[in-house]
Order: structure tokens, then C-alpha cells, then sequence
């Protein structure tokens, strides 16, 4: 909620962020492999520029029935 611009990119990439535990360890997921790795070092490098921190981001390929659901909950249309 804190980066507007990482959840844009996380509804273009269809990979959201699937939890945040504080801005230390965050989690995405997604059908492609290439767009979790994207998201997670955007929001590596997002969280660096305004913590000054280098926070530990997990990024997961889901299963189709997985990732439909979550980018359904997550960007609602």
C-alpha cells in the first residue's frame, strides 16, 4: 500500500506482492518465472531507496488455478 508504483507494475507483470512482513521480507508470486524475478528486484531496489535497507523477497511461481485466483483477488476489474 506504501508503493503505489510497485503495485502498477505488480498489475502489469501480473505478480503481486502475496504477503509483507514489515518492509524486511516481502513476498510475490506469479505464473512467469521472469515476471516474479522482475517484481521482486523492483521491490528490492524500491524498499533500498527509501529504508536504506536491502530487504529478503521471495518470488514464486504459482499453478494456474493458484495465480488466477490471487490476481483476481488482488487486481479486481
Amino acid at each position: 500500500e506504501g508503493f503505489p508504483e510497485l503495485r502498477q507494475l505488480g498489475e502489469a507483470l501480473l505478480s503481486p506482492v502475496i504477503y509483507a512482513e514489515d518492509s524486511d521480507a516481502i513476498g510475490t508470486a506469479a505464473l512467469n518465472p521472469v515476471a516474479a524475478t522482475i517484481m521482486a528486484e523492483e521491490i528490492m531496489a524500491a524498499v533500498a531507496r527509501r529504508y536504506n535497507i536491502r530487504p529478503f523477497v521471495t518470488a514464486v511461481v504459482l499453478d494456474y488455478a493458484s495465480w488466477t485466483t490471487i490476481t483476481r483477488k488482488h487486481f479486481p476489474r
